[in-house]
């Protein structure tokens, strides 16, 4: 997954040529809620880049928050599996690059009642860390 800066398409910095994030100001955080795995790697993004916003507002979904941006409530950092990023009309996303903005995505699914055949076969195939979290 690619890290992105998404940010309404009209906002004042969205089509700049060389973004500095400092930049961001006052402008709303759209975080995910607050504790989650993905909210924690949020804010180690905002402190990368020097980043401390004054407000945040949280969502439960990347599509939650690109809503909130793309309604010009703020703005967020998100992961996204195409080095392309969300798009839209409305939506600025802008890949942030250099350590730590990359992350490998080893196996997901969703969890249900009954389990699936190919993801029980994936995960057979998978290889196995000596690491658990």
């Amino acid at each position: 997954a690619h890290t992105f800066l998404v940010l309404p398409r009209d906002h004042r910095l969205a089509k700049r040529k060389r973004l500095e994030l400092e930049e961001m100001g006052d402008d709303v955080f759209v975080s995910y809620p607050p504790g989650s795995s993905h909210e924690l790697l949020q804010r180690g993004g905002l402190r990368k880049f020097g980043l401390t916003p004054k407000e945040v507002i949280s969502a439960p979904s990347a599509d939650s928050i690109l809503a909130f941006v793309r309604s010009g409530l703020g703005y967020s950092l998100i992961p996204w599996l195409s080095e392309k990023g969300p798009t839209g009309d409305d939506i600025a996303a802008i890949r942030l690059k250099g350590r730590g903005t990359d992350f490998p995505i080893v196996a997901s699914w969703l969890k249900t009642r009954y389990p699936s055949p190919l993801v029980e076969k994936a995960l057979h195939l998978a290889p196995t860390s000596t690491t658990r979290k």
